[in-house]
């Protein structure tokens, strides 16, 4: 609601807000809105089964957008295809360590960050046919990364969109950092 309230969408009424860290949060406005459905909460798109049974959530659940679209689904992805254990994964670093790396020639890095571009892409094109909204916010720490995901992320979304419904997307970065969830929340009030 910050970002309806005096953020980025501020003239939309019909958007999705994704925070990409630690895991994949979300925030659906409909008609100016905040959807929530009938059990009283707001869809939870980290939780969307869109990849293969063989990813466990931390929730549990199998092939969740959250086991790939968060930080630690990034550097899960950078230690497996470097020959690392990836399995026993306790620290999650920052994923601008990882654009650093790919800076330096890691060409695993550069596979890592695609991954997880390709994997953000489809969560968006989801939500985008899901939700029947064109308009994406994108916040948390792994937003600061988007000048370097940006082209894998709309590659994906060619490749799993559906026309008309995935045409002309309009993906932001939030403005208001931080302060969005203050901001919304005294909207709401």
């Amino acid at each position: 609601a910050g970002e309806f309230a005096e953020g980025c969408v501020k003239d939309s009424d019909r958007f999705v807000l994704l925070t990409l860290g630690t895991g994949l949060g979300s925030s659906v406005m409909l008609d100016g809105h905040p959807w929530v459905g009938p059990q009283g909460v707001s869809p939870e798109l980290g939780h969307l089964p869109v990849f293969g049974p063989d990813e466990t959530c931390n929730c549990g659940g199998k092939g969740h957008s959250e086991c790939r679209v968060s930080t630690r689904g990034i550097w899960h992805e950078y230690y497996r295809i470097s020959g690392q254990n990836a399995s026993e994964l306790e620290e999650v670093r920052p994923v601008i360590e990882l654009v650093d790396l790919e800076r330096k020639g890691d060409q695993n890095a550069v596979k890592a960050l695609d991954f997880y571009g390709t994997a953000l892409g489809k969560v968006i094109a989801a939500a985008a046919i899901s939700f029947t909204v064109n308009e994406f916010v994108l916040s948390g720490g792994i937003s600061q990364s988007w000048s370097r995901l940006k082209p894998s992320v709309l590659k994906s979304i060619v490749k799993y969109g559906f026309s008309p419904l995935t045409d002309n997307l309009k993906i932001s970065v939030t403005g208001l950092g931080e302060d969005a969830a203050l901001i919304g929340g005294g909207y709401l009030v």
